[in-house]
Formats: C-alpha cells, sequence, structure tokens
C-alpha cells in the first residue's frame, strides 16, 4: 500500500495500483475548485478523490456531514447525465459519523455506466467529502478497494 498525508491532518493509505492525478486531471473531471487531491487505476477506471471543504466560518459549525452530502447531491443531479441515488451510507470513517449515498449517472464521451459513492465526514472544523467511482458492471468486486481507503484514514500526527 502507497501512503500519503492529506492537507496536512489525514493520513490514508490506498493500493500501489493507483497513481495520484494531476491538478489539471482532477480539473478535467471535477467542477468544483474545492482544494481537493485524488488518485486514478486506469486499468480497472477506477478513480477515488477527497475534497476539505469548511474551516473557520459558521456554516461549518451550524451543518451536519448529511446536509454537506445532500447538497452535494443536488450539485451532481444538476451536472451529471442520466444520474441516479441508489442508496444511503451511514458510517464511521476515522472516528467520526459520515454519511453519503450511492449514484449512478452516464459520463461524457462514454457509453459505459458508472457507479459511485459519495461519503462526507467532518474532522475538526473540516469536512471531507470522499468520491470513489468505477464503472458500474464491476462496482460490487471492487468496493473492497473503497472500503479499505475509508479504513485507512487517520489523524495525522
Amino acid at each position: 500500500m502507497k501512503k500519503t498525508v492529506l492537507f496536512n491532518e489525514l493520513n490514508l493509505r490506498y493500493p500501489e495500483s493507483f497513481d495520484v492525478m494531476s491538478e489539471e486531471e482532477l480539473g478535467k473531471v471535477f467542477s468544483c475548485r474545492a482544494e481537493r487531491w485524488g488518485i486514478k487505476n486506469l486499468e480497472q477506471h477506477m478513480m477515488f478523490s477527497v475534497t476539505r471543504s469548511g474551516g473557520k466560518g459558521i456554516l461549518s459549525r451550524i451543518t451536519d456531514s448529511k446536509a454537506v452530502a445532500s447538497g452535494a447531491g443536488h450539485q451532481m443531479k444538476k451536472t451529471l447525465i442520466d444520474y441516479k441515488k441508489v442508496y444511503n451510507i451511514d458510517q464511521i470513517i476515522c472516528g467520526q459519523r459520515a454519511r453519503g449515498f450511492g449514484f449512478s449517472f452516464m459520463p461524457i464521451n462514454s457509453d459505459v455506466r458508472q457507479m459511485g459513492e459519495l461519503i462526507v465526514f467532518k474532522r475538526q472544523n473540516h469536512y471531507y467529502s470522499a468520491i470513489f467511482q468505477s464503472p458500474e458492471e464491476i462496482f460490487p468486486s471492487v468496493r473492497g478497494v473503497l472500503e479499505d481507503i475509508l479504513d485507512s484514514f487517520e489523524p495525522a500526527a
């Protein structure tokens, strides 16, 4: 497993088969301009990214991970082709309650339907939104990769 420190706050491990995405690659895939880090596995067409938002503003103190995930879902519905929310997620990541959902969509310039999960958790005053996606047909067999990555989150020293 490879290791990294995200935003000087979280340790994360991920499989050797993934490579870190450049800012240019992330910009082509994601429309928001948040602090983002991502990895990809070109062989299996999988991608995982983490966005950090919030901080010292009042919004980070008065909202919760469920509301942040819901807002992201509304944005995805507006921007993704044939977007469908499939199921809800409620789990613990890095000792915090994480909320999110599974979703599917059709990517631009592709005829291969994608399946993914968006999971949001809060640590201190920041929200972390993790997105994992792969072709829908292999998603059940590669979902364990996502679980391994999420289980590896821990506070940086």
